[in-house]
């Protein structure tokens, strides 16, 4: 019975050493473990310092590593956060702070930063007084447009006034505009139709005599008076063409002419200058009965040369009123007269008339002018 007992009890001081041996060598092995080479700490554990074990683990005892880590290697660090950094706790878990060596300040745990918080309300914007309502006109019918719209704590703006969306315009579209504004709603002219009257002067021997004088001074040959005439053509955007005539009135005679009128015009808004040019035919008349018991014996006519410049002012497209000053040269002849009148002439004369009147026997000529200043009022279609 000793020997057994003796037995058992050095058995039993065998396996109680035994299982000091193997808890002091894994209480070794896993501090190596946290100090192999090339394994970083826990965030905020210095080298060489045993750390805390996490909560509801003993001391000494290695708790269980993360689902898919092999045992004795450090986890990766979640994404974001690089290796070292101690990452942020779930939303709602105060941050842990780590727990400081021996002898050194506790190490400040980065808060994060809250994020703005967005504006409940804005203020409340005036709304724009409505317009009363005409009298004898039905209010108008609320649509409730015309009311802020709010939504989420947020208030639309004011509706945009249309005028003050449309783009500022050009130069050019704002010299046409005042263009359009200035032409009395003109459009495009065909044709034209005018009556003109005014002063005359008129000196048939003005520029140069012939030989043998025109009227030899049996008639007055320099001359004021009036005229009329009228005229009507067709217009081609700038160029107008027509025919025109006038009848010169003066003392002892009247003055015809006839021709056609070339006009140039510049189309400026409601008032238009023009330029004209007429070539034409032109034919003296005497108005007085007898002129030495012949009635009528002395017959000028000959070609006439106009240039005219002037404008018209248009209160309506089709409507205008205007002013011209026109100068004419007149290249005229007398033929000379029978023997027989002539004869008769000299008869009722004496003294140097009857010499006068014996030399119309002989053909006449001159150059005279004629200036006009007319006043104008014209249809256009």
């Amino acid at each position: 019975m000793r020997r057994v007992a003796r037995a058992a009890w050095l058995g039993g001081v065998a396996g109680l050493s035994i299982l000091a041996s193997g808890c002091a060598g894994a209480q070794s092995g896993e501090q190596n473990a946290w100090q192999m080479p090339g394994q970083l700490p826990p965030p905020g554990v210095p080298p060489g310092v045993q750390p805390l074990p996490p909560p509801g683990v003993p001391p000494g005892v290695q708790p269980l590593p993360p689902p898919g880590v092999p045992p004795g290697v450090q986890p990766l660090p979640p994404p974001g956060v690089p290796p070292g950094v101690q990452p942020l706790p779930p939303p709602g878990v105060p941050p842990v702070p780590p727990i400081p060596p021996p002898g050194q300040p506790p190490v400040p745990v980065a808060q994060p930063t809250p994020p703005p918080t967005p504006p409940t309300s804005l203020p409340a914007q005036p709304i724009a007084p409505q317009p009363l309502p005409v009298p004898g006109q039905p209010a108008p019918v609320p649509t409730g447009f015309d009311r802020p719209v709010r939504a989420g704590g947020l208030e639309a703006p004011p509706p945009l006034d249309p005028r003050t969306m449309e783009p500022p315009k050009s130069p050019t579209a704002s010299r046409l505009d005042q263009a359009k504004a200035d032409s009395a709603d003109r459009t495009l002219e065909w044709f034209w139709l005018d009556v003109a009257g005014g002063y005359a002067f008129a000196s048939l021997e003005g520029l140069r005599a012939g030989a043998e004088p025109l009227t030899q001074e049996l008639l007055t040959g320099k001359v004021h008076g009036g005229f009329v005439g009228a005229g009507l053509g067709a217009r081609i955007l700038f160029f107008t063409v027509g025919p025109r005539g006038r009848i010169g009135l003066f003392k002892g005679w009247q003055l015809f002419d006839i021709g056609g009128e070339l006009g140039f015009r510049i189309p400026v808004g409601a008032i238009e200058p023009y330029f004209t040019f007429q070539p034409g035919y032109v034919a003296l008349r005497s108005t007085v009965p007898e002129v030495l018991g012949v009635s009528n014996p002395i017959h000028v006519r000959g070609a006439d040369v106009r240039f005219g410049a002037g404008f018209d002012g248009f209160p309506t497209s089709w409507l205008s009123f205007g002013a011209a000053l026109d100068w004419d040269v007149l290249v005229l002849g007398r033929p000379a007269v029978d023997a027989a009148t002539v004869a008769t002439m000299q008869a009722h004369a004496s003294g140097a008339e009857a010499a006068r009147a014996g030399k119309l026997g002989a053909d006449g000529s001159s150059v005279g002018t004629a200036v006009t200043l007319a006043a104008k009022v014209g249809l256009h279609f």
